[in-house]
């Protein structure tokens, strides 16, 4: 699948669209913007479009191949195409108790750690706080002091 090739090749700004993928990879071909069109204009353009799929694949496995990734494409990201279409088309279903349930637990070991981390130190802090865990890293427990490896202050 294309789409996700051009995920792959740049996950923060992937392709959305099949125009997007011709446009990024150099394949272009004129466009028919009539909505209304023939059987015979159908095919066409159904043909078009292959043809265009087959150049857009070839630009971009160039482009994985440079980039080293055309066997993680070949062997993982292409074998869960599959499984996306269906749950694309099917849905995905989730139970609300289990992950009600889940949140549950998940919070308590939340809270768990976070009372740990606290007796640590002898004091709360906020631990979503970059600013407050840099100070009990580096302030108060000393971990670039300790350390024999240098630690960037951020």
């Amino acid at each position: 699948d294309v789409k996700v090739a051009g995920w792959l090749l740049d996950s923060d700004h992937p392709p959305a669209t099949f125009t997007q993928l011709t446009d990024r990879y150099s394949v272009r071909t004129e466009e028919t913007t009539s909505h209304t069109v023939s059987r015979a204009h159908a095919y066409t353009r159904a043909i078009t479009d292959l043809y265009r799929l087959q150049r857009v694949y070839g630009s971009m496995r160039s482009v994985l191949v440079g980039e080293n990734l055309l066997e993680l494409f070949s062997g993982l990201e292409s074998k869960v195409v599959p499984i996306l279409a269906v749950m694309e088309t099917e849905g995905l279903g989730v139970e609300e108790e289990t992950i009600t349930e889940m949140r549950q637990v998940l919070s308590g070991e939340i809270a768990c750690i976070e009372r740990e981390a606290h007796s640590m130190v002898e004091r709360p802090f906020q631990m979503t706080s970059p600013a407050q865990v840099r100070e009990i890293l580096f302030d108060i427990l000393q971990l670039d002091k300790k350390c024999s490896r240098s630690l960037h202050l951020t």
